[in-house]
């Protein structure tokens, strides 16, 4: 890809999520974890594929 340097809005959520759990972790919603949990699934599965 041309521009795999620049971050989407996906990722900037994501890095969000992330910094607001490290913050605080019991801030989150319960769907906001599920998301946090499936990106790192995801992560672990690409990493694997590699």
């Amino acid at each position: 890809m041309e521009n795999e340097d620049i971050t989407n809005h996906f990722e900037w959520a994501i890095m969000l999520l992330k910094h607001q759990f490290d913050k605080d972790p019991y801030s989150l919603t319960t769907d906001q974890v599920e998301v946090l949990k499936l990106h790192h699934q995801i992560e672990l599965e690409n990493k694997v594929e590699e």
